[in-house]
């Protein structure tokens, strides 16, 4: 298990350094096709103005869709990247410090109730047990939670999964990267398990502890899913990953690569007036807005309908 989640961490992180150059190269071929010189004021007037110039120039439509792509790819990476990040710090700022656990590895304890065990930190990623799991595992299910979260923390997982996870938000264009993040997340959480039977010797301890945090409800990060309790019962994991969402993510990414070589053959010793690409794409822009605008217009409006009448309306 733990080769098949590194396997596909791997192959996660093949496909979004092939995401990447595509969109940073494709920002770089359209900024080298386009000049910030503005021209008459004629010139930009006739273009908004004209709702056929953007049909009879596909090339200029391509340069300006090839910047917004890679202005997009970067804005949503930080975009994605601080969000996670300030929540990561937030959520442990808040955690109430109880002491240590004695023993190796370390572990922190946090002052709450309900029977958590995780593993947080980006660059020292460090195991949190709480009080209310450590009044109720015993000796044996404590090692197992313990050795499955030190796993995480050696390997890194919190890092990892905050980078597919960025990722997966700034690579829109490849829908596999979704699907690659939930994957991987699920196969760490295997791997931690394989390695905390690896400590006890058998699945028991796990199991059972898992059913303690399950029967409880409890909000931390270790839960008991479907997939997990099957794995400790013997049964192999199933691939779960498409062979045509790789196959339509290889696709897409040698289209986007050719429209690339062609734009940048294609607007070779010449520049496009960015302004006059912008003024060109109003009219356009202003149908997608007021298109945009008009399906929300009635997403607000179907649930006022529902309350009119029927049970519904007895809500308070």
């Amino acid at each position: 298990m733990r080769s098949r989640a590194r396997w596909l961490y791997r192959l996660h992180s093949l496909i979004a350094v092939a995401g990447v150059v595509t969109a940073l190269a494709a920002l770089a071929v359209a900024l080298s096709a386009t000049s910030l010189s503005l021209p008459p004021a004629g010139t930009l007037l006739a273009a908004c103005r004209s709702w056929l110039v953007p049909f009879t120039h596909p090339a200029r439509l391509l340069v300006l869709s090839l910047e917004v792509l890679g202005l997009a790819v970067i804005y949503r990476a930080a975009r994605s990247g601080w969000r996670t990040y300030r929540a990561s710090r937030l959520f442990v700022r808040r955690l109430r410090p109880a002491g240590e656990l004695a023993g190796a590895p370390r572990v922190l304890l946090v002052n709450n109730p309900e029977p958590q065990a995780f593993c947080a930190g980006l660059l020292r990623p460090r195991v949190y047990l709480s009080t209310g799991a450590l009044e109720r595992l015993d000796d044996a299910e404590l090692r197992a939670v313990v050795a499955h979260e030190a796993e995480h923390a050696l390997r890194r997982d919190p890092l990892r999964l905050f980078a597919a996870h960025v990722l997966s938000d700034a690579l829109f264009f490849l829908p596999v990267m979704r699907r690659l993040h939930r994957r991987y997340a699920s196969l760490a959480e295997l791997a931690a398990d394989e390695a905390a039977i690896s400590s006890s010797g058998n699945a028991q301890p796990l199991a059972s502890a898992l059913l303690t945090f399950g029967e409880l409800q409890a909000t931390g990060v270790v839960g008991a899913s479907t997939e997990r309790i099957d794995h400790l019962l013997g049964e192999r994991p199933r691939w779960e990953l498409p062979t045509s969402l790789l196959l339509g993510t290889t696709i897409s990414l040698a289209a986007l690569a050719a429209v690339l070589i062609t734009i940048a053959h294609a607007t070779e010793g010449s520049q496009l007036s960015a302004a006059t690409l912008l003024m060109q794409s109003c009219n356009p822009a202003i149908l997608l807005i007021a298109g945009l605008l008009s399906l929300r217009a009635l997403r607000l409006a179907r649930p006022t309908t529902r309350r009119s009448g029927g049970p519904a309306a007895n809500r308070t």
